[in-house]
């Protein structure tokens, strides 16, 4: 037996893409009858150790599925050879580990299983973890030792995928979304350019969504295979497995436990320090990896409880099977590698093991007592902080769509006043073209047209002039730039890929806390808040400006202000050419109506686009919306579903150290009756 080793796989938002299938993954069957055909059939041809241990990783990787039931189960969990293993195709972290040292071992290459920590929870005030969870592989090519965790690349525990086609094609396609801009092609007129993800992209894109969100309620195991746990660089492999022998870090200078468990840390520096001895950790590994397993359960056990004082657990478990070994030659027959002449004990040392073993276990339990109402404290306190770090994002698109609504109804409104306007703005127009036709050609200002006492109405013209000037030009460079509309897209697009990417960490493993959906959750509201200016404020300013038509009908009583005092002011100087200042003047008033009339033109089109830009955005923010939601029920699943396990866990530990102390007095009466009772 062995404690449970449960595989958190928290994959924080980066997809794993794993490796196209590859020939020699093709195994016939007679290839897998027994470890050594099977590891010959792996290597066939191959000189490079390095490429033997890939071969062999993965298989094992894509063949061989985590028993997430046995788990669920809430039993203690059993040791199984590496020959069960291949037989059934289904284990825990113990049994992969198993396979493929095995297998390694039989193409030569020289590996070991270790066995340590996860980075399960974590605490800044609680600095032990009680007992070693997960187990993994060293192997050594080239003259130098590796490590990988076949388990961890199988794939991943979480929200099983209704559909049946390869996971990996659909998460590849997902990866190729867009991120495109397609925008309309410039026309004469200057128009609104929609930004969209192009049509290819697009359909690509919805195809993946609808499938990407389309997972059954049912937790269990996601085949997922991958290399991203094999041959990895020592200081990167530590900060999520912490070995329960120090020397199985490969580091000169070990990370310490306190160090890995404790929450608020900084790996640059914890992997740059040298504190204490340096350690040989070469010659310490290859010692290990000579030794029979019952000697490394000893050993293991001893080491481990060096380095974590509150690893009472192994010193148990190990302890215990050490003891079965000598005692049961069915269960030592099970495990297929260990003969009984590599047995040197006898059974006065026996008894004074199985008298460790009552011992250990009670520590154990009462330890995994005190760990259990951490753990549970733990994780109800970060699924507490969790289930909030949602709420500003779900707020803010309730207000975004709020002030799209709002927006939309405003470009409907919009449609009866333009028309209105262009109506009123020709009709002027018009009129004034039928008193001269010479007014739609464009005269030249003469500044000596206007007499010495004109001077306040002539800078009361030339400042409506401008204030039109500038308001349209305000419009125009806000209302026909790509950067408006790039940035609104970009916030929407950045608010919508996040929202997935959320769902996809949450489905993918069922995490209670999760670092990197606390960042996407910051993201996604950093873009709607970017949205929701967008529609509070920016939005007016994409209407055509009503300060405009304002500014007009005051330009227009300045022209008729002094078109009637030119007047008369040439009746009493008859040399005064009003002729041509009133040619000029109402030149000019054509000349600005054209201006505005082209304008309102151009909006109506502008309005057209960006209503048609709305409908399309809305159904985007309506998903992101719908999302949030999703992520919120998620949490609360996931919560749910950790306290269940955690609960499992308990119950396996309990029940398993129970057994181990009835066997134990099982055990003492054997050696009571085999060698009498102890001396006094």
């Amino acid at each position: 037996m062995k404690p449970y080793c449960l595989i958190f796989f928290l994959l924080g938002g980066k997809i794993l893409l794993a490796q196209e299938k590859i020939e020699f993954l093709k195994t016939p069957k007679e290839a897998q009858k027994d470890l050594k055909t099977l590891s010959a059939f792996l290597t066939k041809g191959l000189t490079d150790d390095s490429t033997k241990a890939a071969h062999i990783y993965q298989w094992v990787t894509h063949n061989i599925s985590y028993n997430y039931k046995a788990i669920e189960s809430g039993k203690p969990l059993e040791y199984k050879s590496a020959g069960a293993v291949l037989k059934a195709k289904s284990t825990v972290c113990q049994g992969y580990s198993a396979l493929t040292v095995e297998l390694l071992k039989n193409a030569g290459i020289e590996a070991t299983t270790v066995e340590g920590y996860t980075a399960q929870f974590l605490s800044d005030s609680i600095p032990l973890i009680a007992s070693s969870d997960h187990e993994w592989v060293a192997f050594k090519v080239n003259r130098k030792w590796y490590l990988c965790d076949p388990t961890w690349d199988a794939g991943y525990i979480g929200r099983i995928p209704k559909y049946k086609e390869d996971l990996v094609k659909k998460e590849k396609l997902m990866l190729k979304r867009a991120g495109k801009l397609a925008k309309i092609k410039k026309e004469k007129r200057k128009k609104v350019k929609q930004f969209k993800w192009d049509k290819k992209d697009k359909k690509k894109a919805e195809k993946a969504e609808e499938q990407r969100g389309d997972y059954k309620s049912d937790i269990g195991f996601v085949r997922y295979p991958s290399l991203e746990n094999f041959m990895m660089d020592p200081d990167e492999f530590v900060q999520s497995h912490l070995p329960s022998q120090p020397e199985f870090q490969l580091r000169s200078y070990p990370v310490s436990m306190e160090d890995f468990t404790r929450k608020t840390k900084n790996w640059d520096t914890i992997l740059e320090r040298k504190k204490g001895h340096s350690v040989a950790f070469e010659e310490y590994v290859s010692e290990y990896s000579s030794l029979k397993l019952n000697d490394k359960w000893i050993k293991v056990a001893k080491d481990g409880l060096k380095f974590n004082p509150a690893n009472y657990s192994s010193m148990t478990v190990h302890h215990f099977n050490y003891l079965g070994l000598h005692l049961n030659d069915k269960f030592r027959s099970s495990f297929e590698i260990i003969e009984k002449g590599d047995l040197h004990e006898q059974f006065p040392d026996l008894r004074d093991i199985n008298d460790s073993v009552a011992v250990y276990s009670k520590a154990a339990k009462k330890i995994n007592k005190t760990s259990y109402a951490i753990s549970k404290r733990i994780i109800s306190s970060e699924t507490k902080i969790f289930k909030t770090t949602d709420k500003e994002a779900n707020s803010m698109v309730k207000k975004v769509l709020s002030e799209q609504k709002k927006n939309v109804t405003l470009l409907e409104k919009e449609k009866a006043k333009i028309s209105k306007n262009v109506t009123m703005i020709e009709e002027k127009k018009q009129k004034l073209l039928l008193e001269s036709t010479a007014y739609a050609t464009q005269s030249n200002f003469d500044s000596t047209l206007v007499p010495a006492g004109y001077a306040k109405w002539k800078d009361s013209l030339f400042h409506s002039l401008l204030k039109i000037d500038s308001l349209r030009q305000g419009w125009d460079r806000l209302a026909h730039d790509d950067k408006t509309y790039e940035k609104r897209f970009q916030s929407l697009k950045g608010a919508y890929e996040t929202s997935f990417r959320n769902l996809y960490i949450l489905n993918s493993a069922p995490v209670y806390y999760s670092d990197t959906v606390i960042a996407y959750d910051s993201k996604i509201a950093g873009d709607l808040k970017e949205l929701f200016r967008f529609h509070k404020e920016t939005y007016d300013s994409l209407l055509y400006p009503a300060d405009i038509l304002k500014e007009y009908k005051v330009l227009e009583k300045v022209i008729k202000r002094g078109l009637t005092g030119l007047k008369s002011y040439s009746k009493k100087n008859p040399n005064y050419k009003y002729t041509d200042m009133n040619k000029y003047l109402n030149s000019l008033n054509v000349q600005i109506l054209t201006l505005i009339s082209t304008d309102l033109r151009t909006f109506y089109t502008d309005r057209n686009e960006l209503l048609r830009l709305e409908k399309y955005y809305e159904k985007h923010y309506e998903t992101i919306q719908s999302n949030l939601e999703d992520e919120k029920e998620f949490k609360a699943k996931n919560a749910e579903h950790n306290f269940e396990i955690l609960e499992k866990n308990r119950e396996r530990t309990d029940a398993m150290f129970d057994r181990i102390l009835k066997s134990s007095e099982k055990t003492e009466e054997f050696f009571q009756k085999t060698l009498g009772s102890r001396p006094r």
